[in-house]
């Protein structure tokens, strides 16, 4: 008579076990980098449009004060993982806010860091509601 192989249900347990704790440590972390992945690309947005905030004023003496006048197809804008919306918040002849808002996608509105802005004057900053705050720093790094 031939011995058949094959795993045992302890064997099976185990691995199963092993398995749901490897996902358990990675998914978070994966999760995270995403969101801080997807606020590099709304950095690199706000940066871009700020520029063309700049151009705009030099060549027509004032401040854009929608997006479609930065050349933007609409006045909101959303990055290529559509994670954030970016839009001239506020904006003047002589001053300009431009904000990047998380959406809901990917979970993004829960990311700590909130709405990210930055103004005329080159000052970044971000508006959250999280407890504790993150830092502007911390964000925009």
């Amino acid at each position: 008579m031939r011995r058949q192989r094959g795993f045992t249900l302890t064997e099976l347990v185990i691995t199963m076990v092993v398995i749901t704790i490897l996902g358990a440590i990675a998914i978070p972390g994966y999760t995270g980098y995403l969101k801080k992945s997807a606020r590099q690309e709304a950095r690199q947005l706000l940066l871009q449009a700020a520029v063309r905030q700049e151009t705009q004023r030099i060549r027509s003496g004032s401040y854009a004060t929608a997006m479609t006048a930065l050349g933007y197809d609409s006045d909101i804008v959303f990055t290529g993982s559509g994670r954030y919306r970016v839009a001239v918040g506020t904006g003047t002849p002589t001053r300009f806010t431009l904000t990047a808002t998380p959406t809901g996608k990917g979970g993004q509105d829960s990311d700590p860091c909130g709405t990210l802005t930055i103004n005329h004057l080159g000052e970044r900053g971000i508006t959250t509601t999280a407890s504790p705050a993150p830092t502007v720093t911390s964000c925009w790094q």
